[in-house]
């Protein structure tokens, strides 16, 4: 699968996945857990998808190279019943363009939100990041960083080097984030650029934490 993904981009002239593809490649080959969806092509699809998945769900437009969404109004979520799902399949379809493709997902309910990313330093080479995520992201600029690849120990010495650790407890009625696992989710996915040299960089923004697992609500993930 991940070098099917990886192949088929390249096949295709692209460098930059989709998120269903980027979201696939990083649970491959980092075990970062992903919300259960499909892409679909019609407003009956998007519905049985929504069915079978169970309310409430996301409805996002699939742009291709489209790396902020929620700017251009391509992400709705809180998506509550059947005709919501229409209308948002109708919605996406005319921001996105008639025929774009929508994914349907199970929504991820969590309060806190954390940025996991890599990037190829022209220096350094490959660097991983993790902070404060969603919307905020650019404006607080709350991340630590190490050069690629990092063990769980120096992983769980960035989670103290940002105002994301104050999240990491228990918050607003949410159980505490297992730091254990958060810095091994860390340390494999800095390994990610020895798994697959492939890789320019990645975003995974928001990562969220739900029922005691790490979710990859978004994700783009760049090819060289």
């Amino acid at each position: 699968m991940t070098i099917e993904i990886v192949e088929r981009a390249f096949r295709e002239g692209r460098k930059i996945l989709s998120e269903k593809e980027s979201k696939e490649l990083l649970f491959t080959l980092c075990g970062i857990q992903i919300p259960p969806g499909k892409v679909v092509s019609s407003q009956d699809e998007a519905v049985a998808v929504a069915e079978k998945l169970g309310y409430p769900v996301v409805a996002k437009g699939l742009v291709p190279g489209e790396s902020h969404k929620s700017d251009k109004g391509l992400v709705m979520v809180n998506v509550s019943d059947s005709e919501g799902v229409k209308r948002a399949f109708r919605i996406l379809q005319e921001r996105a363009g008639s025929g774009a493709a929508v994914l349907i997902e199970k929504m991820i309910v969590s309060k806190r939100e954390f940025l996991l990313g890599l990037h190829t330093d022209s220096t350094f080479g490959p660097v991983v990041v993790f902070g404060l995520g969603g919307v905020l992201t650019e404006v607080l600029d709350e991340v630590s960083m190490r050069l690629c690849p990092v063990d769980e120990k120096e992983a769980l010495k960035m989670l103290d080097e940002t105002r994301a650790s104050r999240l990491l407890g228990a918050f607003r009625g949410e159980p505490p984030v297992s730091r254990e696992k958060l810095a091994s989710l860390i340390a494999s996915f800095s390994r990610l650029p020895e798994k697959a040299p492939e890789i320019s960089s990645v975003d995974v923004n928001p990562l969220m934490p739900m029922d005691g697992e790490l979710y990859a609500a978004d994700a783009l993930v760049v090819l060289k």
